[in-house]
């Protein structure tokens, strides 16, 4: 019975273990998101802030 309780405890340990790491994970997945899309942002301003040039068809 004990030695099911220490299995346990150390299953437990494990699953916490890799939900940390999942969690930490989609952090980082999340900031480089927000770097990308940071990105594209400036891009789209640079965009406005200069006009196109206008073709007359």
């Amino acid at each position: 019975m004990r030695l099911n309780l220490f299995f346990l405890a150390i299953l437990f340990a494990l699953m916490a273990q890799s939900l940390l790491f999942i969690n930490a994970k989609k952090t980082e997945i999340l900031v480089s998101n927000d770097q990308l899309f940071g990105a594209h942002a400036r891009k789209q301003l640079e965009k406005m802030k200069r006009p196109e040039p206008l073709s007359h068809h």
